[in-house]
């Protein structure tokens, strides 16, 4: 991984993701299969892929096989990022919030914001990747969820592009927002997108908003549609 990545995304908002298998695999897999599985189970919805994949080592992004992992990572134009998959099946990511690394486009230079519908968009690509690595071989017991958005004190929550602003000031004082969730291969099968909109709930309700479930499922819909209006 490129020097320093890790302490770089540490210094914004960023999602810690995290799937750990509640049973290991018979076999441990071989790091080829990890890269694999990942590339297969990738999402690209938004234009950028969750993982994201890189196809060579330079100053933006690189690859490696390490002990018990593969590794993977991104710096560039404001997508910073890097993830692992272990030959245990588990998986590790840490992505920077955009409304930090690319304020004047996603953002608000002059606090920190987390925006509602991008918020939606990342849970619900977090858990439509999580359901593509069970549909592609991983996590047929089940598997513990933990996504962690962090340093978030003082943080804002901003309502989306061309989104009806709040009427009060929505904010959390938390340095830390954890949302765990024991997921076992029949909702993780089928229902995926339903979990990603609880998720998002929990992780409002943090914020004090708390939208009829309703509105979060309309958001996510507009996503899987690519309608960014």
């Amino acid at each position: 991984m490129k020097e320093g990545l890790i302490e770089r995304i540490r210094a914004y908002g960023y999602w810690r993701i995290n799937f750990r298998p509640l049973s290991l695999p018979e076999k441990q897999l071989l790091l080829g299969k990890c890269r694999e599985i990942v590339v297969k189970s990738s999402v690209s919805i938004r234009g950028w892929d969750f993982p994201s994949i890189s196809h060579r080592n330079d100053e933006h992004g690189g690859f490696s096989n390490e002990d018990n992992y593969v590794e993977d990572w991104t710096e560039l134009q404001g997508f910073n990022e890097f993830w692992r998959l272990y030959s245990s099946s588990q998986f590790l990511a840490y992505v920077a919030l955009r409304e930090d690394t690319m304020p004047e486009a996603h953002g608000n230079p002059k606090m920190r914001i987390l925006i509602t519908t991008s918020a939606v968009y990342e849970i619900s690509e977090f858990l439509e990747f999580c359901h593509r690595l069970f549909k592609n071989g991983l996590y047929k017991d089940g598997l513990r969820l933990t996504l962690s958005l962090e340093n978030t004190r003082g943080r804002i929550l901003a309502a989306g592009w061309q989104r009806m602003p709040f009427p009060d000031r929505k904010q959390t004082n938390a340095e830390r927002i954890e949302l765990t969730e024991l997921i076992y291969p029949e909702r993780l099968a089928e229902e995926h997108r339903n979990i990603s909109v609880d998720l998002c709930l929990r992780l409002f309700d943090r914020f004090g908003w708390n939208p009829d479930p309703t509105q979060i499922r309309a958001e996510q819909e507009r996503f899987y549609r690519k309608d960014w209006r």
